[in-house]
C-alpha cells in the first residue's frame, strides 16, 4: 500500500531570477537588421514612385487613388 500525506503540499522550486533569456546569435541579429533596413528602403522607393506618378495610397481602402493634378510638382 501507498501512504498519501494530505496535510503536506509540495510546491515546485521557483526558477532562479538571475538567469537571462538566451540571446540570438550575431548573424541572426545581423540578418534581421539587414532585412528590416531593406524593407524600409523598399517602402521609401514605393512612396517616391507613387508621389512622382500622380497616385497616392489610401489606407482606408488599400488602393491607389489618383491625386489632383494641381498638387503635382510639374503641374
Amino acid at each position: 500500500m501507498t501512504a498519501v500525506p494530505y496535510g503536506a503540499v509540495r510546491v515546485a522550486d521557483p526558477a532562479p531570477a538571475d538567469v537571462a533569456a538566451p540571446r540570438k546569435g550575431f548573424w541572426a541579429r545581423f540578418m534581421a537588421a539587414l532585412m528590416e533596413a531593406r524593407q524600409k528602403q523598399a517602402h521609401r522607393e514605393i512612396n517616391m514612385h507613387m508621389a512622382l506618378s500622380g497616385y497616392g495610397f489610401d489606407p482606408r481602402t488599400d488602393r491607389l487613388v489618383k491625386t489632383k493634378s494641381s498638387e503635382m510638382p510639374f503641374g
